[in-house]
């Protein structure tokens, strides 16, 4: 297919789940810097089950001329995003779904900003605690800080290509697999990529 899209027929890994029985959803909080529309042409069909992308160019069209930081009708954006998460993993109860919440606006520039949504996403898992219990929970970054004078240190050079990767795997699946906790370990100090989280991806879907 084309680089530029539209994406509809490619294996993207929220289709595995869905043939799984999964529910699925992908939120992103900026219309036009997210994943596969920065240059390049989308879907033509909703990819997931769930997919708020027409709300989120509502609100950036409607805010554009009065943008105020990162809010939205003195809400922050990134409360929106993760209310609509919350909503969507409350929705589902005890059914099991695939949920890709992609956070752009308020850390892609500048990676000291993290610090602003730090307590937005503490106060996210803390309130999602019990419900989150059954679920495999990944944190991470695309990519580390591209651009600005960071790039002229040793550490700024390496962390481009070093973003953040954690990951939680509920007792009740380290129980029956052990040996998923033993591999984490064996693992948490080496390079790893895409192609290695993709792949845990699959083996999550299946």
């Amino acid at each position: 297919p084309d680089a530029t899209g539209p994406y509809d027929e490619l294996n993207f890994i929220w289709k595995q789940f869905k043939r799984n029985g999964y529910k699925t959803a992908l939120i992103e909080d900026d219309p036009h810097f997210t994943l596969f529309n920065y240059n390049a042409k989308g879907f033509t069909r909703k990819p997931t089950d769930w997919y708020p992308r027409p709300y989120w160019i509502h609100i950036y069209n409607e805010d554009k001329l009065k943008r105020s930081g990162y809010c939205y009708n003195k809400e922050p954006r990134i409360e929106i995003l993760l209310n609509q998460a919350k909503q969507f993993i409350s929705k589902m109860g005890d059914n099991p779904y695939f949920l890709f919440n992609f956070l752009i606006e308020v850390t892609h520039n500048d990676f000291n900003y993290a610090q602003l949504v730090d307590s937005h996403y503490a106060n996210f898992i803390k309130v999602l605690k019990r419900k989150l219990k059954k679920s495999v929970f990944i944190l991470m970054g695309d990519h580390g800080m591209r651009f600005g004078k960071i790039l002229e240190t040793f550490s700024g050079r390496v962390e481009e290509r070093m973003p953040l990767f954690a990951i939680h795997l509920p007792s009740s699946l380290t129980r029956k697999y052990p040996h998923l906790k033993k591999y984490l370990r064996l693992n948490e100090a080496r390079l790893i990529s895409w192609f290695d989280v993709h792949q845990v991806m699959v083996d999550i879907a299946n």
